[in-house]
């Protein structure tokens, strides 16, 4: 599989940055961001999803189905891929 995101950013009133994401990717080889100053909120559209957080040798992770959300803190390193052999999928993320 290859990785491929699409972001579309869109600001609202309160500075808040919508970012509408399509996402396909090998968990095992998705490189982890270094975090970000803002919260950050996925809510999962369509397939599954793998978010993983904190230490990329030994990362924290969970499963997310549709209709399932997650949140990620402020400076907190984390990577975002659906889970192996799910295809593609949709997720909303809002940083706060």
């Amino acid at each position: 599989m290859r990785n491929d995101m699409v972001c579309i950013g869109i600001r609202d009133s309160r500075n808040a940055r919508l970012r509408r994401k399509r996402i396909v990717g090998d968990p095992d080889k998705a490189a982890f961001d270094t975090g970000h100053d803002a919260h950050e909120i996925i809510h999962c559209m369509e397939g599954d999803f793998r978010p993983k957080w904190g230490d990329p040798a030994a990362p924290e992770e969970v499963f997310l189905t549709q209709g399932s959300g997650f949140h990620i803190a402020p400076g907190v390193p984390h990577t975002l891929t659906t889970a192996r052999g799910s295809g593609p999928g949709k997720v909303i993320s809002v940083n706060l």
